[in-house]
């Protein structure tokens, strides 16, 4: 996820083959090591299932429906598309998709993403236990990253969508508050919007 325009295409070949081919070193649900090829590999099941490349899938069920028109995805040259990182979009629409969560997958309503999905999509299943220090995160969803803040005395819950370098959609169901951070994607200080979070934004929201 980034917040501009780029590249027509991309010149690797797909990760999709080393997610296929790498091999197993622990049982499937013992360990978890986030890798972006494993997120590619979605966008080709979504293919298999719909019939639709995953960027066509996305601009008829989804963006379609939130209104979103300026938007770009990356594809390799076999013409799989980069769902691991290659999508662009403009910072008020990576908001439209924290809202849509936010509401239980309602927009101006109509039910666009199931309820069910998106509680189940945003509960931990993968635990803090498992998770690298260095990720920053107390769990991990199906493609949303889950973490908390702090007001006050009390912790605040968040699921959170990362793209590279700092691209944030972060989402605080407390708050009933949508925040979203854009950033070059070669950002060092990737994880300062977490910061500001914490240090700024929760303060003048009351907590």
């Amino acid at each position: 996820m980034h917040s501009c325009r780029g590249p027509a295409k991309l010149r690797r070949s797909t990760p999709t083959r080393t997610a296929r081919w790498e091999r197993f070193v622990a049982p499937p649900g013992k360990t978890f090591t986030y890798n972006s090829g494993l997120s590619i590999a979605l966008g080709q099941v979504i293919l298999k299932a719909s019939g639709l490349r995953v960027d066509k899938f996305a601009e008829r069920h989804l963006f379609e429906p939130l209104g979103i028109t300026d938007f770009y995805w990356l594809k390799y040259p076999d013409d799989i598309v980069q769902t691991g990182g290659g999508l662009y979009l403009r910072p008020r629409d990576m908001a439209k998709l924290g809202q849509l969560f936010l509401d239980g997958g309602r927009w101006k309503g109509k039910q666009v993403v199931s309820e069910a999905w998106v509680k189940e999509s945003t509960a931990a299943h993968v635990d803090a236990a498992r998770i690298n220090p260095a990720a920053k995160a107390s769990g991990y969803g199906y493609q949303w990253w889950l973490g908390s803040f702090r007001a006050g005395n009390r912790d605040v819950p968040s699921y959170i969508a990362r793209g590279r370098g700092g691209q944030f959609i972060i989402v605080l169901p407390d708050q009933q508050m949508v925040v979203v951070f854009t950033s070059p994607p070669d950002n060092p200080l990737m994880f300062q919007p977490l910061d500001i979070i914490n240090r700024d934004i929760l303060p003048a929201a009351g907590g």
